[in-house]
Order: structure tokens, then C-alpha cells, then sequence
């Protein structure tokens, strides 16, 4: 089992929509997948179809509930432990997650735009961390800031995933670049992968559906599933 958290202390970055589509595409290729949304928004919880129940995280870590109580089974084949407006209360504490009881072949955590005590829990639960990031300035400072953070709790970053690249735009060419050398600063990697700035994206979570059951030829759902690819190919 691998346990992936996707993270980034800055919102606007495609995080809930990268964590959403490399779940479906790793489902997609066979594997049992669960989905965890720490994210107060609930915007992951909104586009698998789950919804907020009475048993939360809060409660798992309270100790007022297992695991089996807060799982849904979704239509998109895919496992979520939805978000709740109660994972507030967490956020100012440490706590700690322990999933490995369950027997999935990837549980991705959807975590907030903050290094608060959920995202923390995330991170030391996890095998990896993978930071999605725009090619824009502000996002480049924002893979080193996480990275700073992850430093401070002795975690690696273990990727970065290039998102809403558009190809034609001469200062996403020249981010691109300056990433790849970021990445190499940082002793981690940048997927080769990038993920192309796509309408179908936004039109699918209108549509609250993965991309690839939305527009399984669209740029973004090729561009997914070749990074779902590069993911498996570490196990």
C-alpha cells in the first residue's frame, strides 16, 4: 500500500483536481484506491459524490469511530473518507492518522492550503509527498516553502507535478526551467509529466465527475493518465 499525501500551502494550484484524477486514473489501471479529503471546502467530497456524515475524521481521532464507519463507497469506484466543517477543531492540534489496517493498493489525501495540524498528520502518514504547483512565480515560491516546512518535520519532498501548463505562453516555458532547477536544489523530482491547462477540467467538476468519465480524450485526461503512469512505475 501506498499512501501519497498532495500538498501545497498555496490554494489555486489544481491540488483537489490533481489529487481527484490521479486517484481515478490509478483506479482506472486496477487499483484499489481511497480518497481523503482533509480540506474543510469539501471540493473532493463534492466531485466523488460523497457526502458529509454524521461519523467524521474528528470522530476516528477522538476515538469515537473506526475507519469502516467513515468510509463511503462512491459510484466512481473509488473509497472516500469525505470532509467535514468539524476538521476545523484539528487544525490547532497535533494529532496523528494511522491507515494501516486498510488493505488498498493507493489512499491519496486531499490536504488544505495550510502546514496546520491536518496537512502535519497527513505528511507523517504518508510515503510520499507530491506538490502540484501553476507555472507561476508564486507558485515557484510556494514549492520552496512547502519544501522549507517538510524540512522542518524531516520529510523529503518526493515530487513535483507541473499543472495548467500552457505550452504557448512564454513564461510558463520559462517557470518550467526554473523548476526543473528547483527540483534539482530540492533532491526531488518534477514528474515529467505536465498537466495541460484544459476547459474540460472546470467542465468536469461541473459535471461533479473525474476527467477521464468526463472527456476521457481531452488533454488533461491523456496528460493524467501518463502521470498516473510515471507513479506506478515507482512501486
Amino acid at each position: 500500500m501506498r499512501i501519497l499525501t498532495i500538498a501545497n500551502q498555496k490554494g489555486g494550484i489544481s491540488k483537489t483536481t490533481t489529487t481527484l484524477n490521479i486517484g481515478a486514473g490509478l483506479h482506472r489501471a486496477g487499483k484499489n484506491v481511497l480518497l481523503v479529503d482533509l480540506d474543510t471546502q469539501g471540493d473532493l467530497t463534492y466531485n466523488t459524490g460523497a457526502h458529509e456524515q454524521e461519523k467524521s475524521l474528528v470522530d476516528l481521532v477522538e476515538g469515537r469511530a473506526s475507519l469502516s464507519e467513515i468510509i463511503q463507497h462512491t459510484a466512481s469506484g473509488m473509497d472516500v473518507i469525505p470532509s467535514s466543517i468539524d476538521l476545523m477543531e484539528l487544525e490547532s492540534r497535533v494529532i496523528s492518522f494511522d491507515f494501516s489496517q486498510l488493505s488498498y493498493d493507493y489512499i491519496l489525501i486531499d490536504c488544505p492550503p495550510n502546514m496546520a495540524g491536518n496537512t502535519v498528520a497527513a505528511i507523517r502518514a504518508s510515503d510520499s509527498v507530491l506538490v502540484p504547483a501553476t507555472a507561476d512565480f508564486y507558485a515557484y515560491k510556494s514549492v520552496r516553502a512547502i519544501a522549507q516546512s517538510l524540512a522542518t518535520l524531516n520529510r523529503p519532498l518526493n515530487g513535483i507535478i507541473l499543472t495548467r501548463f500552457t505550452s504557448r505562453m512564454v513564461i510558463n516555458k520559462q517557470i518550467c526551467e526554473d523548476m526543473k532547477n528547483l527540483a534539482t536544489d530540492l533532491h526531488t523530482k518534477l514528474y515529467n509529466t505536465y498537466i495541460r491547462e484544459c476547459v474540460a477540467v472546470r467542465e468536469s467538476q461541473l459535471m461533479q465527475q473525474t476527467i477521464f468519465s468526463y472527456d476521457e480524450s481531452s488533454a488533461a485526461a491523456i496528460d493524467y493518465a501518463a502521470l498516473v503512469q510515471e507513479i506506478i512505475q515507482e512501486e
